[in-house]
């Protein structure tokens, strides 16, 4: 449990600096204190789903930023705030780097499976004498 506690407190960590902001500045933003937001960022404190709701609102970004690994691909976007042809380009361009480290990552693990099952056929026709 602890280690998800740190995971989420570097997450939003990471996501406050992305976005240029001081420890103060989100804990005002997302009405907590600044003190217990260190706790958070930290992994000392544990956050509920009302407290990470807040965080999220913000940061401009939907609650499941604590699982992506993308920034940008989480940022909300409404009527009130229209991303710019900038924001929608770098959209884009994290989109497919997300998607490229995706499918690297997933071809890193079949390739280790496939040599594994390889492995062990190679194995079995040895131990069978073809």
């Amino acid at each position: 449990m602890n280690d998800n506690r740190t995971r989420i407190g570097e997450r939003i960590k990471q996501l406050r600096e992305a976005k240029g902001l001081d420890a103060k500045d989100l804990a005002q933003k997302a009405g907590l204190d600044a003190a217990n937001l260190c706790r958070i960022e930290k992994g000392k404190s544990s956050v509920g789903l009302d407290i990470l709701s807040n965080i999220a609102d913000a940061l401009g970004m939907k609650i499941d930023f604590v699982e992506s690994s993308n920034v940008d691909m989480h940022y909300k976007f409404n009527a009130q705030t229209d991303p710019t042809d900038e924001q929608l380009e770098q959209l884009m361009k994290d989109a497919a780097a997300a998607v490229k480290a995706e499918n690297m990552a997933l071809k890193q693990k079949y390739e280790s499976e496939l040599a594994e099952q390889i492995k062990i056929c190679r194995e079995e026709a040895e131990k069978y004498g073809k």
